[in-house]
């Protein structure tokens, strides 16, 4: 990635913490980018994609001398004569081949979760662990995204230029039930998980009763149908186990180790089955993207045209989709490395070396080998305190979105939120208009769910989220931009979506009429 703008990785890092936080370095950004643009704004625009305060930080950008802009070696002369390896890397890149690596990725993680882990010794499982990056994200593809930007912007103009969709609402529906997404599927299966028990009355009973998943599976493994539930629901965890809130971080656990949590929403769903049926509502949008499509191509009367138009609608149909599967197949060896370091974690605990249950995610990859070893050169319970205490301490720090000079935690304040304010702006993500009551949930795992015909309001979203989508009217999200996941998931089920609000979770309250119109980005507490 680096390498396309001529800019040496090593020279300066692109990301920092920040109180605990990864921070985005604009600085070093825009010193790749800076001599290839004379013209901000254009890279303003394209920031709508991401979200965040991209724009905000852009503008700083053309602010800042350049004796503070880092060195990132690049040269004019060097560049150009790397342009040979360049074209290699967009040719070896290209979409078309994503669908070879994003094989070959999710047979790393077929591999990982096969592993015995159990079996192996406590020398191989540091081992495997620390070279975990090394092995298996060394190629992470990011690329094949990349060469797929092109299609993306020049879809835009055709749709705002050509078929006269200024605002993108039409662009968005050509994006919905796409199909063929990972974690759009998990939250179908729980559906279907819910619609089988809806099936048999004392399945249902069984699992709206009070007790543990743990307790009812007991009840139901001894009847057939229930018996056939668990069947299902076993292959559900195997397949969708792996995902959870803030899924790339992994000291989480898992869905697969929180089976209430996913009871719960199973029990949800069956409380709302005979009011909305998520799956019918996904046949129709299809047919009705299908028809929208075909509507497209026949007002583009020069074959031309309608040649670009099928192009790039298939390159970034192609894009969403792969954006989605890649971070699954990410998220799925996450999970295989976690499940090493718990079988650690236990062991390190016996021998004395760990003493909570969760020590070891207080640990850097680079240490783990010498700290199972037991020949590591620091203090290594004292190290882990310190550790600990410092991020219950970041946890209870809220650094600003931007930080402009050094941020100092000491000075830490609140940003002044207008709490009376009725009109809230972001960015339209998935288009439409929706009025409803709010739902608003800030974790995954409180003890909540959306209703059908409820607004979910969000922080922002992962693929932990996408279960809370199947019944929402419409969604609202702190973060987030129109390549975001949540962005994605409400195309991809054609409900509005209004993203990058910032303070939506922070004014909204569960119960209150709101009105989302995902054409212009507006949300309206009413």
């Amino acid at each position: 990635m680096y390498r396309l703008f001529g800019a040496d990785i090593d020279k300066s890092p692109i990301a920092a913490l920040v109180a605990g936080r990864v921070y985005f370095n604009i600085n070093t950004g825009l010193a790749i980018i800076r001599p290839f643009i004379s013209n901000m704004p254009g890279v303003v625009d394209f920031a709508d994609n991401f979200g965040g305060e991209q724009k905000r930080m852009y503008n700083l950008g053309m602010d800042i001398p350049d004796e503070d802009m880092p060195d990132v070696g690049f040269n004019w002369l060097k560049y150009i004569l790397s342009w040979p390896c360049i074209i290699y890397d967009f040719i070896s890149h290209r979409p078309k081949k994503g669908n070879d690596f994003l094989v070959k990725f999710g047979a790393r993680a077929d591999k990982l979760l096969a592993l015995d882990v159990e079996s192996m010794s406590t020398d191989e499982l540091a081992r495997k662990v620390a070279r975990f990056p090394q092995e298996n994200w060394r190629d992470a593809g990011l690329l094949y995204l990349v060469t797929g930007a092109p299609a993306l912007l020049l879809f835009r103009k055709i749709c705002r230029d050509w078929l006269g969709d200024k605002d993108l609402t039409m662009a968005h529906q050509l994006f919905s039930a796409l199909g063929g997404m990972a974690d759009i599927e998990a939250s179908l299966r729980l559906w279907r998980l819910a619609e089988l028990a809806h099936h048999d009355k004392d399945t249902e009973t069984a699992l709206l009763s009070e007790g543990t998943f743990q307790q009812i599976r007991e009840r139901l493994h001894n009847t057939e149908f229930g018996s056939r539930f668990l069947t299902a629901w076993d292959a559900f965890m195997t397949e969708h186990g792996h995902h959870c809130r803030g899924e790339l971080e992994m000291s989480n656990p898992r869905w697969a180790e929180l089976p209430d949590y996913i009871l719960g929403i199973v029990r949800s769903y069956l409380r709302s089955i005979e009011q909305a049926n998520p799956l019918d509502r996904q046949q129709q949008l299809t047919e009705r993207r299908q028809q929208l499509t075909n509507e497209c191509r026949q007002r583009l009367k020069n074959p031309i045209k309608r040649l670009l138009f099928n192009w790039s609608l298939k390159r970034c149909r192609k894009l969403a989709v792969n954006r989605e599967n890649w971070k699954n197949e990410a998220v799925r060896q996450v999970s295989a490395i976690r499940r090493m370091l718990l079988v650690l974690d236990e062991r390190l605990q016996q021998q004395g070396i760990l003493i909570n249950r969760d020590d070891i995610f207080f640990l850097k990859i680079g240490e783990i080998e010498s700290v199972a070893a037991g020949q590591a050169d620091f203090d290594v319970k004292q190290r882990i305190e310190t550790r600990r205490a410092e991020y219950e301490k970041n946890k209870a720090l809220t650094p600003p979105p931007v930080v402009v000079g050094r941020f100092d935690p000491n000075k830490d304040t609140a940003a002044q939120i207008d709490s009376a304010a009725s009109v809230l702006n972001g960015i339209g993500a998935s288009s439409g208009v929706v009025t409803g009551k709010a739902r608003v949930i800030l974790r995954t795992d409180e003890d909540q769910y959306v209703a059908p015909g409820e607004i979910l309001v969000a922080p922002f979203t992962d693929p932990a989220w996408t279960p809370y989508f199947l019944p929402a009217a419409g969604v609202v999200m702190d973060q987030g931009g129109v390549l975001s996941h949540g962005a994605i998931i409400a195309r991809e089920y054609g409900i509005p979506a209004v993203v990058n609000v910032g303070i939506a979770t922070k004014i909204i309250r569960t119960g209150q009429t709101i009105q989302v119109d995902g054409n212009r980005g507006i949300v309206r507490i009413l």
